[in-house]
């Protein structure tokens, strides 16, 4: 019998959460990323980095998928965080924005893969607490959503933990993952 190739990371993984830019046609509202790059150093072991950036309402869109084209590698797989709708939540289906919105936004060059990740709100708040981050509300107007991206691009990869690694890798990469934690809040309160 083949064992399963429940999964060891790939070499190098971007966990993307997009706030698209709105269609010509809608009126102005700002936009942004939150992106966390993991890449495998050794076995079952990886380094980590986020980046965020917010955009204006009003901003030229291309601006993105100009400073997004700089995190990939061609061997990178992408990760893109898609708001699923929850059970009974029809009434917010407009505003939340489509596939297609989202994918315009992924730089295309080289990729090794890129998925979106289909993720209902309460799920993704509960691989955010798995991982010690607070996200936005589901209800949460673009501007309010903005700050969360880096939080929500994390807790995309700890979801997908979760679902593609087995006990053993998940404890050693969650291990490795809250180390940078503690390192990234100490650097940040030298920085303050």
């Amino acid at each position: 019998m083949q064992r399963s190739n429940r999964h060891r990371p790939p070499e190098r993984m971007i966990a993307l959460a997009i706030q698209p830019a709105p269609a010509a046609s809608d009126p102005r509202a700002p936009f942004g990323f939150g992106a966390f790059i993991i890449t495998a150093r050794g076995r079952n072991e990886a380094s980590f980095e986020c980046h965020m950036h917010g955009y204006g309402a009003g901003y030229p869109p291309h601006a993105m998928c100009e400073r997004l084209q700089g995190l990939f590698t061609p061997e990178t797989l992408a990760l893109i965080y898609h708001q699923a709708e929850d059970f009974g939540s029809q009434a917010r289906r407009s505003r939340d924005p489509s596939r297609a919105e989202i994918m315009k936004s992924i730089p295309r060059s080289g990729l090794r893969t890129a998925q979106l990740a289909a993720i209902p709100h309460h799920i993704l708040k509960h691989a955010g607490g798995v991982g010690g981050l607070q996200l936005s509300s589901r209800y949460s107007t673009p501007l309010g959503r903005l700050g969360y991206l880096g939080a929500e691009a994390q807790a995309v990869w700890v979801y997908w933990l979760f679902r593609r690694c087995t006990p053993s890798v998940r404890r050693q990469l969650l291990s490795s993952y809250q180390a940078w934690q503690v390192i990234e809040n100490a650097r940040r309160k030298v920085i303050a």
